[in-house]
């Protein structure tokens, strides 16, 4: 997370350094990035990065994870729509991330996180930034989740069946990036998968 400073800054500050680093991410994954580059984008000095963030892994972790909300308030609203049925939300919800992530603003960005995953990126990803996200959301999901239509009861299994769904739908993300698959295939790949998952989950 960043620093205490950070915070300090106005809006308008933060959002110029927060666009140079993703721009640099874009640019390149994360270990060839470079912090002098994203300085000289957002015109501070680079003693003035340190007073924000530890470091490069700092911002990049900070904006995945404002990311990561972002993408998450949109899943609340789909499921309202979609009164409450988890399968379909999570359908709709591929969708819309693969429109998303067709923006210039944010393609290269994830391929560059996506393709470029290491060790020990891949455990902060899942449980500093994954993990607690769907830790956070059992409880508002609940509320959402029409569980009628589910074998499981609202403890403990609905929190890991999150999870399956979640993982699931990364693994067909990372495969559109890793394979180049076409949206409408992956669209389908998905479905498939969800409606296969779709047999144990409900009643």
């Amino acid at each position: 997370m960043p620093k205490t400073t950070f915070f300090n800054l106005s809006k308008e500050k933060q959002v110029v350094l927060l666009n140079a680093a993703k721009e640099e991410f874009s640019r390149a994954p994360l270990h060839e990035a470079s912090i002098a580059n994203i300085v000289k984008e957002a015109g501070v000095p680079r003693g003035s990065f340190y007073q924000y963030f530890e470091d490069k892994e700092d911002v990049f972790f900070y904006l995945l994870d404002e990311e990561a909300k972002r993408y998450i308030e949109h899943f609340y609203s789909i499921i309202k729509m979609n009164n409450g049925e988890l399968f379909d939300s999570f359908k709709d919800w591929f969708k819309w991330i693969l429109i998303e992530l067709e923006e210039p603003a944010h393609h290269q960005f994830f391929r560059n996180a996506v393709l470029n995953v290491s060790n020990k990126l891949e455990h902060i990803l899942t449980e500093n930034i994954l993990e607690k996200k769907i830790q956070s959301t059992v409880v508002d999901l609940s509320e959402l989740v029409n569980f009628e239509l589910l074998s499981f009861q609202r403890e403990g299994e609905f929190y890991h069946s999150l999870k399956i769904l979640v993982a699931v739908m990364l693994q067909n993300l990372v495969d559109v990036y890793s394979n180049e698959t076409p949206t409408h295939e992956a669209v389908q790949t998905f479905s498939l998968q969800l409606e296969l998952l779709k047999r144990g989950f409900y009643k």
